[in-house]
């Protein structure tokens, strides 16, 4: 029981994660995301927190991925390599992932 719990912090992480990766690829502040899914800045940026175990709503998640141009599944999971039929068009990690060459 202790193990699941941990691996669905772990999931809700990587979710904020991929939130606040997708969110500054938009070029988007978390006010301004809020703003456009009716929801509050505190709400985004406690999302986004490390140390958060809430994952947002199902709601909550379609406004975010419709407002970013995402599939669910790449706020969810990563990116768009996710897809076969769609085209990577951006890196697919997030911005604390060190990146290689």
């Amino acid at each position: 029981m202790a193990a699941r719990q941990a691996e669905d912090v772990r999931f809700i992480g990587q979710i904020g994660s991929w939130l606040r990766y997708w969110r500054q690829r938009a070029k988007l502040s978390q006010k301004e995301l809020a703003e456009r899914c009716g929801l509050k800045r505190s709400t985004v940026a406690r999302w986004e927190d490390p140390r958060n175990t809430n994952a947002p709503s199902l709601m909550n998640l379609i406004h975010i991925q419709r407002e970013l141009g995402l599939y669910s599944i790449e706020l969810l999971f990563g990116g768009p390599e996710s897809f076969p039929s769609r085209k990577p068009t951006e890196p697919t990690e997030p911005p604390t992932a060190p990146s290689e060459p």
